[in-house]
């Protein structure tokens, strides 16, 4: 699996923030906005283990790599990386969005969505509103070769193309977040990502709060993980409804190779998230990470590293129901 994106930019080192130039603002945007088409999910307990997994079907048919999916909070429309769009003269990745009429069908016809990332950057990680009118995701906002920060862009309707990307700011004195794999919350008020700027931690998750019905977040606060101190990283953090469940990926000293996906709980969401352990379902193969949970907690799509025919590999994207 490729090491995530704020891993290869920042190493070990300490998270970097500078200040803005400028405060950008959606006012009025309705974040909360409820699809017109409803999911047809099935119900499920969500403290039982996983029961299936599959490759999500519909959106990995495609010569290439696939991975960091995130859907609409009605599982209808999905919004993924992938690098089949390679005569588009991109350095990597661009963002693809998919739709199918039911969560018991597979999307079809996934595609590109323009003006996220420039000819030489990446677009990732793409977390779309419930209106589909505004995203956050991992890329270069301040130029062609700067290190990855979290980004926005927005659009009138989703038959338009998404506007100028711009920089999310984040924390009480408006600065820009390094390194990245955000996540969004079904509402959009909150966002999760990988955070370098705690002291005494190796590594950590932040988390920060829509600033009213602006793009910006803030303040940052530090999520703690019992076990997360020693170097150990904690990336690519993705967080049910509730916030009482954490699933991650965690990166051990001393070799930092990419493992299962792991996950913690908590009590309430004024305590450290405990018991971190691999998620037993999802132990084998290795080389995963996860994308994005299901409104009710059923379904969690994740990013899985797997063989190709030439005797390589390469990232898909899978499903694990309960």
């Amino acid at each position: 699996m490729r090491p995530p994106r704020s891993f290869v930019a920042t190493g070990l080192a300490a998270l970097a923030l500078i200040a803005s130039c400028g405060r950008t603002a959606l006012d009025g945007a309705d974040y909360g906005s409820t699809p017109d088409a409803e999911a047809s999910a099935p119900a499920c307990d969500p403290s039982a283990p996983f029961v299936s997994i599959e490759p999500v079907p519909g959106v990995i048919d495609a010569p290439g790599y696939d991975s960091d999916i995130r859907l609409t909070p009605n599982e209808l429309t999905a919004y993924f990386v992938s690098d089949r769009a390679r005569d588009s003269g991109v350095y990597g990745g661009e963002v693809f969005v998919a739709r199918r009429a039911s969560v018991d069908q597979p999307f079809a016809n996934a595609t590109l969505v323009p003006g996220l990332a420039n000819p030489n950057s990446t677009a990732e990680d793409p977390n779309v509103t419930a209106d589909e009118l505004n995203v956050v995701f991992t890329g270069s906002c301040f130029g062609v070769f700067d290190d990855p920060v979290l980004c926005g862009a927005r659009r009138s309707s989703t038959a338009a193309n998404f506007g100028a990307p711009f920089v999310i700011n984040a924390g009480e004195s408006s600065k820009p977040i390094y390194g990245g794999e955000p996540y969004l919350s079904h509402d959009g008020t909150v966002l999760y990502f990988d955070g370098r700027a705690f002291a005494g931690h190796g590594d950590g998750i932040g988390r920060a709060a829509r600033a009213a019905t602006t793009d910006d977040f803030g303040p940052i606060d530090y999520v703690g993980v019992d076990g997360a101190d020693g170097g150990i990283f904690d990336l690519n953090p993705v967080v049910t409804d509730d916030e009482l469940v954490l699933y991650f990926s965690r990166y051990l000293p001393p070799s930092f190779n990419a493992g299962a996906i792991w996950f913690a709980t908590r009590a309430n969401t004024s305590v450290p998230f405990a018991n971190a352990h691999p998620v037993a379902e999802l132990a084998s193969p290795l080389d995963a990470y996860p994308n994005w949970i299901s409104p009710d907690g059923c379904r969690l799509y994740f990013t899985r590293e797997v063989a190709t025919a030439d005797g390589g590999s390469q990232p898909d994207i899978f499903v694990a129901s309960k």
